[in-house]
């Protein structure tokens, strides 16, 4: 249930902040895309998905019900702890922030300040983490180890490592992706670190702390680039 009360206020305050400032996160839409597929076109629909995956994943695992407040306090340092490590590679790259670690389309050279910076980052936190690890990471867990038998860890290391590969792809244009001489490797080899970072995190402490470490790396990434 701590997931559920963590998520949610940052879930609403990007909603209700990109409903007044806008929001070009490529994730959001692309949920929603998938939902209009299905005759699902309403604006509340994305978050209301995330609120009824995160109840689900409850019942499934059987936690309890129990609200801790202190537990939540403990999330959220959790989450600034977690976000140390990456500072911490960045800085021995001995590289700007603007060629290696740009995580989110709202941190890049914002003109609308502080609030879209703070939008973008609760964004791409809540539904990267959502795209990325909580749905491709419980698919792969499904297919391998509930179907196929495969053996639980090794399968979630896969996952885990695939979808860091695929969550920094997802960061490059098409024709840098056709053109490797193009690609800006550095970011590439960053943006995977970040990802089988957080995807540990989903794995081993929950998608709350996996969507607050991500959220106050951006938030870092956004700030100093202001």
């Amino acid at each position: 249930m701590n997931n559920v009360l963590f998520v949610l206020p940052l879930l609403m305050g990007f909603h209700i902040g990109s409903a007044y400032f806008g929001s070009n996160l490529a994730a959001p839409r692309l949920i929603g895309r998938i939902l209009s597929y299905f005759g699902a076109t309403a604006d509340f629909l994305p978050p209301l998905l995330i609120v009824i995956v995160l109840v689900l994943q409850q019942v499934a695992r059987r936690d309890p019900w129990e609200i801790h407040p202190t537990a939540l306090g403990g999330m959220v340092a959790e989450s600034i702890a977690w976000t140390i490590p990456l500072i911490a590679i960045h800085q021995l790259t001995g590289r700007l922030i603007s060629a290696l670690a740009v995580l989110t389309t709202s941190a890049a050279a914002d003109e609308a300040g502080i609030p879209r910076i703070i939008i973008g980052a609760l964004g791409a936190g809540i539904y990267e983490e959502l795209t990325f690890r909580l749905i491709l990471i419980s698919l792969a867990m499904l297919i391998f180890v509930d179907i196929f038998q495969l053996k639980k860890p090794y399968v979630a290391a896969g996952a885990v490592i695939g979808g860091a590969v695929i969550f920094a792809l997802c960061h490059f244009s098409g024709d840098e992706l056709v053109r490797p001489a193009h690609l800006e490797w550095p970011k590439l080899l960053f943006l995977t670190v970040a990802g089988v970072l957080w995807g540990c995190l989903y794995v081993y402490r929950g998608f709350g702390i996996a969507v607050g470490a991500h959220v106050v790396w951006d938030l870092y990434v956004g700030f100093c680039r202001t």
